[in-house]
């Protein structure tokens, strides 16, 4: 049990803070971040794929005959009728066969792309907040419990890009990259995902600098260029899955995405985080694909006629954004304040809970405390500040969170 007299400040209160983030602070217990859904928000970023066909509203599908998008993996043959929308879950198929009608325009050449899918977001204003996919990913585990994977890449990411020529997303125009945005929740290149377990996180910022060269019809030949020109990079690699469940299972991949933070998570537990100035990043793309290495080969014998294990299948696509009233001063002067505080449970029905300006908790002569089984979550742009008794038993979770109000 803890128990706080008296007062103490947001500065003292940095271990509360640590130690909730190690066991995640999600939207599953945070009611601050609200669903941006169309119907607990003004906008629909998010999507339960109920669907019998893919939202064409929401989301671009990816058509190697018109996208230029092979050289993401280089084997990558975008083919439209291998994205499917239906029985409430979005699937990308691969079925080991190249792509009849992709021929890569990137300097790819020598490299077949293989039939596989993908989406990128029709709305570039995917930005500070909360995202999250949950997906199951391909792979099989042999008779000796060994699973594979190889080749496969699923991938999870945001983007946004800059031209010498203006604004725009054409990767496949003949100028320089001046400038590229990129969070990545789940993508690792080439071989890594082949133990059907294993992908990376990261955050890219390119500020550009072509050396005075166009951009050479996309991305396959110049990747050396950019280790030297990144303005921020950061590529964690992480093991996502214990015991080979990823293709059997279907799991949270998330990202909080805040001003000069982000924090990546799996099934609501923090995995990753980044802290840097240089996070300010513009609003941006969402992709969700399943690339395809050309650095491996199938697993021979892999087994392409179940669409469990060779499919990336997709459950729901959900966005959250705080809740905003951060010119406002709260206090809770006793635990019938505290209550009526939190009195919803799930975020997908906004209510008072906020990021406010500062919160006072407590008169002084005030007596608070929280039940055993509580997660309790404060957000405050400036102070939040405890008066009198404030226990927190054992089993109870508090997080008192400094948070920027955008």
């Amino acid at each position: 049990m803890h128990k706080a007299k008296n007062k103490f400040l947001l500065l003292g209160l940095f271990c509360f803070v640590s130690f909730f983030y190690s066991y995640g602070q999600t939207p599953a217990t945070d009611p601050t971040w609200i669903l941006q859904d169309g119907t607990h928000s003004t906008t629909d970023l998010s999507d339960e794929f109920s669907g019998s066909s893919v939202n064409t509203t929401k989301w671009h599908v990816f058509d190697c005959t018109t996208d230029p998008y092979c050289s993401w993996g280089q084997a990558t043959g975008m083919n439209p009728s291998y994205t499917t929308e239906s029985g409430g879950y979005l699937n990308f198929k691969v079925d080991g066969n190249i792509c009849p009608t992709c021929n890569c325009p990137q300097n790819c050449t020598g490299v077949n792309q293989y039939n596989t899918g993908g989406v990128q977001s029709q709305s570039t204003s995917y930005s500070y907040g909360y995202l999250e996919m949950y997906a199951q990913l391909p792979g099989f585990v042999d008779g000796s419990g060994v699973a594979h994977a190889d080749k496969f890449w699923p991938a999870f990411w945001t983007s946004y890009d800059t031209y010498d020529s203006g604004t725009c997303n054409n990767p496949n125009s003949d100028h320089c990259d001046t400038y590229h945005n990129e969070i990545d929740m789940m993508d690792q290149c080439c071989n890594y995902y082949s133990d059907a377990k294993s992908t990376g996180t990261g955050v890219n910022i390119w500020t550009g600098g072509c050396n005075g060269a166009a951009y050479p019809n996309g991305h396959c030949t110049t990747n050396v260029l950019l280790p030297s020109n990144w303005m921020l990079y950061q590529h964690t690699n992480i093991l996502c899955y214990n015991n080979q469940t990823s293709t059997t299972n279907y799991h949270k991949y998330a990202v909080e995405w805040n001003a000069g933070k982000v924090v990546f998570y799996f099934d609501d537990m923090s995995v990753s985080e980044l802290y840097n100035s240089a996070i300010s990043m513009v609003s941006m793309f969402l992709v969700i694909d399943l690339q395809l290495s050309s650095s491996v080969n199938f697993y021979s014998g892999f087994p392409f006629s179940s669409s469990a294990n060779s499919s990336m299948s997709l459950d729901y696509l959900r966005y959250y954004k705080l809740n905003l009233d951060c010119s406002t001063n709260t206090t809770i002067s006793n635990s019938t304040d505290f209550t009526n505080y939190f009195n919803i449970v799930t975020p997908t029905s906004p209510g008072p809970p906020a990021v406010k300006s500062n919160i006072t908790i407590g008169t002084g002569s005030s007596s608070i405390s929280l039940g055993s089984t509580d997660t309790k979550i404060f957000r405050a742009v400036n102070s939040i500040t405890v008066l009198g008794d404030f226990t927190v038993p054992s089993g109870a979770t508090l997080a008192l969170l400094p948070t920027a109000c955008n």
